[in-house]
């Protein structure tokens, strides 16, 4: 379910949103490429073509080929409370598949108010994301995807993801 995403000018992770090919991870993974290079779990390497990118929220939507996928199902960021465990998983820039744990500092933190769609809920924890690990999921104890990491000890929450996929998949 997580995976390697490298561009032209960056590397990161990311994470199967279903079991159709949809990844998502950090706009800043993909930046203005068009294409992506995908490394699965196992090593398999899938040219992704990025979909849309949500600049506001940070998040990207890359499509790979091929089906059946292993994904995380979406929890509810919303329910989240300050000292819930949570985990990071990432991709290092180089090695297989990390985790970080940590606890939530701030579940509800706006770092942006530009309107009804610069509304944006982002995720504070007490733990930095690995070189490498940006893009990759925010899950709680349930091994449910809550947010999507970014820089630093902030994730962009699941539910800005559900609200912008949509426009994401048109592009």
């Amino acid at each position: 379910t997580v995976v390697r995403v490298t561009g032209s000018g960056a590397q990161g992770s990311g994470v199967l949103k279903d079991g159709q090919g949809l990844v998502v991870t950090s706009q800043s993974v993909v930046v203005d490429d068009p294409t992506v290079m995908v490394e699965l779990a196992d090593g398999t390497r899938r040219m992704g073509i990025v979909l849309g990118v949500d600049k506001v929220g940070e998040l990207a939507l890359v499509s790979i080929s091929g089906q059946g996928y292993p994904s995380l199902l979406l929890g509810d960021s919303r329910s989240l409370a300050v000292g819930d465990d949570v985990m990071t998983l990432g991709f290092p820039l180089q090695g297989s598949v990390t985790e970080s744990v940590g606890r939530i500092e701030e579940p509800a933190l706006q770092l942006f108010t530009l309107g009804p769609a610069g509304q944006v809920r982002y995720i504070a924890t007490d733990m930095d994301v690995i070189p490498g690990g940006t893009g990759g999921p925010l899950v709680d104890r349930e091994g449910r995807l809550v947010g999507i990491a970014l820089a630093g000890l902030v994730a962009t929450s699941v539910e800005r993801l559900v609200e912008v996929l949509p426009s994401l998949k048109r592009g």
